[in-house]
């Protein structure tokens, strides 16, 4: 899992990730439960909605992760009966609304709805589509007097 990073494209460098093995040694024994028994749950992964084809390791294909409760023995099966099976990885969403970098401000520029520009020293995203100066600070702002300088000086 990687977390707090800058940029929502994913890395193809390993390090930039927190490992963890997902199929950990045995661990200690638990009590006996009120039947005596004990129980286990099993996972599989498949490239198919029915589980059909599935194995043990997900890879970068897998779409299905079939998952089997309360089995009395830790041999898995290989019959995707067993197991119910949900989506594990979907379909690449729309792309959303993100932000637009458009730089230095000019005057007659359109600028679009979260287009970010450049003006005075900060720099300012539009709520809506316009032709005139964004009014909304991201990070540093500048003075109100500098800015209503700015604003007399393209009108």
């Amino acid at each position: 899992m990687a977390y707090n990073k800058e940029t929502a494209v994913e890395s193809d460098d390993p390090s930039d990730y927190k490992w963890s093995d997902i199929k950990g040694e045995p661990g200690v024994p638990g009590a006996v439960g009120a039947d005596g028994k004990t129980y286990y749950t099993w996972i599989a992964y498949s490239d198919n909605a029915d589980g059909s084809g599935m194995y043990q390791q997900p890879n970068d294909n897998t779409k299905y992760i079939g998952i089997a409760v309360n089995k009395e023995t830790t041999t898995e099966s290989s019959n995707p009966a067993d197991y119910t099976w949900s989506q594990f990885k979907g379909n690449k969403g729309d792309k959303g609304d993100g932000y637009t970098q458009m730089g230095q401000f000019k005057t007659g520029m359109v600028v679009p709805k979260m287009g970010i520009v450049s003006m005075g020293g900060g720099s300012y995203v539009a709520k809506a589509s316009t032709t005139n100066p964004p009014l909304i600070g991201v990070g540093r702002t500048m003075p109100a007097i500098g800015l209503l300088s700015m604003m007399a000086a393209m009108c």
